[in-house]
C-alpha cells in the first residue's frame, strides 16, 4: 500500500440513503415488460440493411449495510432501471452499431426512467442512426475542428480527465486493477490541462441531510 490508511483519523458515521422511485421494477409484470421489448425490437427493424437488433430491460436492486468496529453505520438501498437498444447496420463490407443507454446508463429509480427518457420513441431514431452512420464518408486525415454532441463530451471529460486526476491511480494504488496516470503531485496548481480554451469545474454538494 502507497497510503497507511492505519494512520488516517476515523470517523464515525450513520447515514441512510434510498434510490428515490415513483414506479417500482415489481410493479409492472412480466409480460408487460416483453411486450414493451417485442414492439421496440419490432421498430428497430426499420430497413433490410438492419441485420441485428436488440431492446432490452434490467432492473438493479442493491442493499448495503456497513458496520464498523467504532460505532459507524451506513445503510443505502440503491435501486436502477437499465433500459437499452441496439441496431447494427449492414452492407457490403461496412458495419456500423448504434446504441441508446446499456451498462453505462447512470439513473437511479424505477420504471419511470423510461418515461423520462422516453424509451419508447427511441427506437426509430436509433435505426436511423445505424443507417447514417453506414453511409457515413470516412473521417479525413489533419488537424481539423471537433464537434461533440454533449454525451460524448462528458465521456471524453470522464476518460481524459476526470481518470488521470483520480489520487489513487497518481499514487500507484490502482495500477494492478485500473492503470497509473500520467499526472504527477508536483503538477498540481501548475500544469495547464488542454488548451488555454478549456475551463472545468469540479463541483462537490453536500446536503444537510442525508435523505435530501
Amino acid at each position: 500500500m502507497v497510503l497507511d490508511v492505519n494512520k488516517l483519523p476515523r470517523v464515525t458515521a450513520k447515514h441512510d440513503y434510498e434510490s428515490k422511485v415513483r414506479r417500482p421494477w415489481e410493479g409492472s409484470p412480466l409480460a408487460e415488460k416483453l411486450d414493451l421489448l417485442r414492439a421496440e425490437c419490432a421498430r428497430l427493424k426499420s430497413d433490410p440493411r438492419i441485420t441485428d437488433w436488440e431492446a432490452s430491460l434490467a432492473g438493479v436492486d442493491v442493499e448495503t449495510l456497513l458496520l464498523t468496529s467504532d460505532g459507524g453505520r451506513l445503510h443505502q438501498h440503491l435501486r436502477a432501471v437499465f433500459p437499452s437498444m441496439v441496431a447494427t447496420a449492414s452492407e457490403g463490407t461496412e458495419t456500423q452499431t448504434r446504441t441508446f443507454g446499456g451498462h453505462a446508463f447512470c439513473r437511479q429509480g424505477g420504471l419511470e426512467v423510461l418515461d423520462d427518457f422516453e424509451f419508447s420513441g427511441q427506437a426509430p431514431r436509433i435505426g436511423r442512426e445505424a443507417l447514417e452512420l453506414l453511409g457515413a464518408p470516412d473521417c479525413p486525415t489533419g488537424d481539423l475542428d471537433l464537434l461533440l454532441a454533449a454525451d460524448q463530451m462528458i465521456l471524453q471529460i470522464h476518460e481524459s480527465i476526470g481518470h488521470p486526476l483520480e489520487l489513487d491511480r497518481i499514487l500507484g494504488d490502482e495500477r494492478n486493477y485500473a492503470g497509473t496516470s500520467f499526472v504527477t503531485m508536483d503538477m498540481f496548481g501548475t500544469y495547464q490541462y488542454g488548451s488555454k480554451l478549456l475551463n472545468v469545474t469540479c463541483l462537490l454538494y453536500t446536503s444537510p441531510s442525508p435523505r435530501d
